[in-house]
């Protein structure tokens, strides 16, 4: 199966999706005592507006206020 190219004019959920299936890959070459494996990203819109997505397992128990 061949993924995807993404591009800046890629659906924003093809997006997430691509990254996390990175997430998912990633996991699989950890060891198992790492469970917390997480991919932060930070972008910046035409609009100059900032964003951070954070991609992994139980993230939104994470209380990151930075």
């Amino acid at each position: 199966m061949t993924k995807e190219k993404i591009t800046s004019e890629s659906p924003f959920y093809k997006v997430l999706e691509y990254w996390a299936d990175e997430v998912i890959e990633h996991e699989k070459r950890m060891p198992e005592f790492c469970t917390e494996v997480e991919s932060n990203r930070r972008i910046t819109l035409k609009s100059g507006m900032q964003v951070k997505i954070t991609i992994g397992r139980n993230v939104h128990e994470d209380n990151d206020d930075d």
